[in-house]
């Protein structure tokens, strides 16, 4: 047996859907350079290890002492191991830990590290997004890929590997017992700030009913309470609604944005231009195209050639040709071997359905279209005689609009009835250049992965340089500051879909206002669930609605209703704010009081009311935004969602089977 605790399964979804890190304009102006972005602030990462050989995890050799004067606070633990020495950690990467009780070890690959050493590179990944050097000189099979940086290059990472690689690849992953023990023993370490990029998908029948119980979830609860800020994935198992993971108020909650900076065009015999994703720098011509189940080997059935499985094209077929191959059932990287190894010339990865168009390392040039352009390029095959194609790089096109990934986990948040925003943020998650450990990922020291696992570690290390700045500050004053400073996207899906946005980085080291919250208030929030939890059972209980989040959410708004919240003023001088409403069709809001005078340090309660109108849109969600403007300049702006609904009545009644009849609490708007 594996374990007796649930096994997670978003580690191995999140790395099967494998944007650079790059340095954005004036990212760390406001802390005075890369250096000093996190400087102090340890981030520790949950995940399958890390490759210290990485030139990203560089650092400079440092006892115990220094470490300590470096990072005040911070209990260093470097231990021998398997391939894992005590000089493997430095002044950037200060603690290195395994846990594999639950998993067992005897259930691990033979490539696997019994050690803290990545076995798959989905942790070095993480933790080079989060935290890994800045500038690094990245070189990919004799292609520049430029300089990379990591969110929070001045920060010390604290590495908890809990995540390993099986024999039999459906089996990889990470089981309940091993995370807690991680997420635990980080607390005890005294890391400032957590990544965790694991997840599962909240509407599989094995996950627990109420995923504010899970055992994670719970951990992350005393975890957030001793002042650690987490940063969570929002799963991969989007576009659906209600498929958001990682539902507690008390973390913080990511969802991907796709940006595609890597682009390529495929130009076909007749003209037509179809773009997708596209990583190689090599142009190739006009040449002869072919679809793959036409080029399929005798031993191959039509849906493994038409999906280029290895042995399954026909090499006297193929000879030199791009052959495009539907997306599905094996790694993307695995087609363009096998068209590789058949003598193809290029690839043209199709997408079957709507899905996201990814940037690999390919075994050949290849473009990756979605599928609007596979319809017009099996189209153009279809009435072409001698269909023939040529594909080049856009790199010095503009790149692409910014949108919500369609894999990314969206809301509403079944857990709390949608009373409770999720995700809160967005980042850049798609097609992510980072470190990696070469034996997983072809001898290669970084690799392109994409996921909600790769946009969670940014958001980690922008907290990192947040904490560094206010080290006073709490768990949730840390999030309110990355909400309600963020940009939010033009998305199909709204708030739901994105949440607050995309982090500002220079606007969130000075947000003016922050939503503080603590233990009591979540207990209370746990309490009006019907939750225990220990000795804490006295207080009263608090609606989701009702938590001092930075996002306002109402799952069901039946006629009217209001919920509360309290700003405290972090800034430095006395500011007046006012109010402001902005969307959220179909429902009255005001705010009461509409304004707020505020000396630095001083908090303010105030409420805001919901009406719906006989013209909303009742049983969709509405969205909007509360903007307190002050008299100084902050903006500071909460997400709204509500859904009006004709009648609120609970989803199960329970009566004895003598009864027959029962009351049943309703309420009609």
């Amino acid at each position: 047996e594996r374990s007796e605790k649930q096994q997670l399964a978003g580690w191995r979804s999140d790395r099967d859907r494998v944007s650079k890190t790059r340095a954005a304009p004036g990212l760390w102006s406001g802390v005075d350079g890369p250096a000093n972005a996190g400087r102090g602030v340890v981030v520790g990462v949950i995940d399958s290890g890390i490759w210290p050989d990485n030139p990203s995890f560089a650092g400079i050799p440092a006892g115990q002492a220094a470490l300590a004067r470096r990072y005040p606070g911070f209990t260093v633990s470097c231990g021998s191991a398997e391939q894992w020495a005590a000089s493997d950690c430095n002044d950037k990467l200060v603690t290195g830990r395994y846990f594999v009780e639950g998993f067992g070890a005897e259930n691990i690959a033979g490539s696997e590290y019994l050690s803290p050493r990545d076995g798959s590179g989905h942790g070095s990944h993480t933790a080079a997004i989060a935290a890994g050097n800045a500038g690094v000189s990245v070189q990919i099979n004799d292609q520049d890929f430029g300089k990379i940086f990591g969110m929070a290059p001045g920060a010390g990472l604290a590495v908890y590997k809990a995540c390993w690689v099986a024999p039999d690849p459906d089996d990889d992953g990470c089981t309940t017992a091993d995370t807690i023990m991680a997420i635990d023993q980080a607390v005890s370490d005294g890391v400032d700030v957590l990544n965790y990029s694991i997840s599962v998908d909240p509407v599989d029948p094995s996950h627990p009913a109420d995923p504010l119980t899970d055992a994670v979830e719970v951990a992350f609860l005393n975890a957030s309470a001793a002042g650690v800020f987490i940063s969570t994935p929002s799963g991969d198992d989007g576009p659906r609604p209600g498929t958001v993971t990682h539902q507690s108020p008390w973390v913080t909650t990511v969802a991907a944005v796709s940006q595609q900076s890597y682009r390529g065009t495929v130009t076909l015999g007749d003209g037509t231009r179809v773009q997708g994703a596209m990583v190689s720098n090599q142009r190739v011509g006009s040449t002869r195209l072919v679809y793959a189940g036409d080029v399929g080997s005798q031993s191959a059935s039509d849906g493994q050639a038409q999906r280029c499985f290895p042995g399954a094209l026909d090499a006297s077929l193929v000879d030199k040709a791009i052959v495009v191959c539907d997306r599905g059932a094996i790694a993307r990287v695995a087609k363009s071997q096998a068209v590789n190894r058949a003598g193809g010339s290029a690839m043209i990865l199709v997408n079957r359905s709507p899905g996201s168009t990814d940037a690999d390392l390919h075994s050949v040039p290849t473009v990756h279209v979605d599928h609007a352009g596979a319809a017009a390029i099996k189209r153009y095959l279809a009435r072409s005689l001698t269909p023939s194609a040529a594909i080049a790089p856009a790199r010095d096109e503009q790149a692409g609009a910014r949108t919500i990934a369609d894999f990314s986990g969206r809301g509403p948040a079944t857990g709390s009835a949608g009373d409770v925003l999720k995700p809160d943020l967005a980042a850049n998650g798609v097609s992510v250049l980072a470190a990696v450990a070469p034996p997983s990922n072809f001898g290669r020291l970084w690799d392109l992965y994409s996921g909600t696992s790769m946009s969670a570690p940014a958001v980690a290390g922008l907290a990192a340089m947040l904490a560094a700045r206010h080290s006073d500050w709490s768990a949730a004053a840390l999030k309110s500051a990355l909400t309600t400073t963020a940009m939010s996207l033009a998305v199909r899906g709204g708030r739901l879909a994105q949440g607050a946005g995309v982090v500002s980085p220079q606007r969130m080291l000075d947000p003016g206002l922050v939503y503080d919250a603590g233990l009591p208030g979540w207990l209370g929030y746990l309490r009006g669930r019907g939750v225990s939890y220990g000795a804490h059972q006295q207080g009263p209980a608090v609606a989701g609605e009702d938590l001092n989040l930075p996002s306002i959410s109402l799952g069901s708004l039946v006629g009217t209703d209001r919920v509360t919240r309290t700003v405290t003023n972090v800034s430095g001088s006395n500011e007046t704010y006012v109010a402001r409403i902005n969307g959220v069709r179909g429902v009255d809001v005001s705010v009461t009081p509409s304004s707020l005078r505020l000396a630095p340090g001083d908090s303010a309660e105030f409420t805001v009311s919901f009406s719906a109108r006989k013209r909303a849109r009742y049983e969709q969600f509405a969205a909007g935004s509360l903007t307190w403007r002050g008299s100084e300049g902050h903006r500071v702006t909460s997400p709204i969602v509500v859904r009006p609904q004709y009648l609120r009545a609970p989803d199960e009644v329970t009566a004895p089977r003598s009864a027959l009849s029962t009351h049943v609490m309703a309420r009609a708007g």
